[in-house]
């Protein structure tokens, strides 16, 4: 099971933020991102990669597929 620790306060901001990361100056690429979704009619929060909200996962997610995994097998008599 992928998790996916959301930077940002909005799904648009926590995207844009993604592929952002993935780019050798992720300040600017967030900046020119942001501007190319304000043009496309959805302006981001924040236009400043380091003004993001970094999520903090609340819940283990190690722990959290495993419960689903053993809620998964009650469910079907497995377990």
């Amino acid at each position: 099971m992928a998790v996916w620790s959301m930077m940002g306060g909005t799904l648009a901001e926590a995207c844009a933020a993604d592929q952002a990361r993935h780019e050798p100056d992720r300040r600017s690429a967030f900046s020119r991102l942001a501007d190319r979704l304000a043009e496309l009619g959805l302006p981001l929060g924040v236009r400043d990669y380091g003004a993001l909200h970094d999520g903090e996962l609340m819940v283990d997610p190690d722990e959290l597929t495993e419960e689903l995994i053993d809620a998964e097998r009650m469910k079907r008599g497995l377990a």
